[in-house]
């Protein structure tokens, strides 16, 4: 009976994703380092996280758990994701490069 309702969570965790970016959303991300933004309903930026792979990093936001300490409160407020492939993962100083 567990693993039932493990996996009825599991796919509700995946439709909420899905609701808000389709289900093609992770088809059109690279598996390439970069960066990525969230915004919220307004269009507010409030969160920019960096990955050595985009794609595997943003499927993690698609079965994030409710309670999760460090992935669900950026989940519930994003409206929109921008991605940005770079050469690496690397975020330069400010001020230009060293």
């Amino acid at each position: 009976m567990l693993r039932g309702l493990a996996r009825s969570l599991g796919q509700w965790r995946v439709r909420i994703f899905e609701r808000k970016f389709g289900t093609d959303f992770l088809a059109t991300v690279p598996r390439e380092p970069g960066i990525y933004r969230m915004y919220d309903a307004a269009g507010g930026l409030f969160y920019v996280g960096k990955a050595r792979n985009l794609r595997r990093r943003l499927a993690q936001y698609r079965t994030a758990r409710r309670t999760s300490g460090r992935v669900s409160p950026r989940l519930s407020p994003m409206a929109r994701s921008k991605v940005q492939s770079a050469a690496s993962q690397r975020i330069p100083a400010r001020g230009g490069a060293r």
